[in-house]
């Protein structure tokens, strides 16, 4: 009974030693830099850390494949247009014509978006009115950014981008679902 339960015991710190080690995001905790196993950033990392850890769980990286850079993005919802977006490790700024389905057109304007891990979020105008945005940075087939924001007013959108100069994962396959 007593080899049972040392067996038992060890088994138990085995399975705790994994999940922790699991649980250390990509690139496998260490400097954040995602990355070769050189120890450099990979060749999409843009020369940053990938910044912070953050997101809703606290531990959350961005991937080493999204790239900092200008983003060409759309707008759609109740503004429609299209602009940029200029990424860092740090933040995240967005400008972009728009038209409203009255037919005005005005900029829609962000305020310097805090990243948190693969996250962003802030607040920023468009036209005269104020909005919140939150979004997300990844890195499927390439870089791309997604967010979603609403008006004081309670109008709402997306905006979605990629990254014109980052070079599509060949290997990225989207009608055999082996991504």
């Amino acid at each position: 009974m007593t080899v049972l339960r040392t067996i038992t015991i060890a088994f138990l710190i085995a399975c705790f030693a994994i999940s922790f080690r699991a649980d250390q995001g990509p690139g496998g905790g260490g400097s954040g830099g995602g990355g070769d196993s050189s120890g450099g950033p990979g060749p999409s990392a843009g020369g940053t850390s990938r910044g912070t850890p953050g997101g809703p769980s606290g531990h959350d990286r961005r991937e080493a494949r999204s790239a900092d850079g200008t983003y060409s993005i759309n707008v759609s919802g109740f503004y429609k247009g299209t602009g940029t977006a200029t990424v860092t490790a740090t933040s995240v700024t967005i400008t972009a014509n728009v038209k409203s389905e009255s037919g005005d057109t005005v900029t829609l304007q962000s305020e310097a978006l805090t990243v948190s891990g693969p996250y962003f979020s802030g607040n920023g105008t468009v036209g005269d009115n104020k909005i919140t945005i939150k979004g997300r940075l990844d890195a499927a087939k390439i870089s791309r950014l997604v967010a979603t924001f609403k008006t004081t007013d309670n109008h709402h959108g997306r905006i979605a981008g990629t990254l014109p100069t980052d070079t599509p994962v060949a290997a990225w396959d989207d009608d055999t679902g082996q991504h």
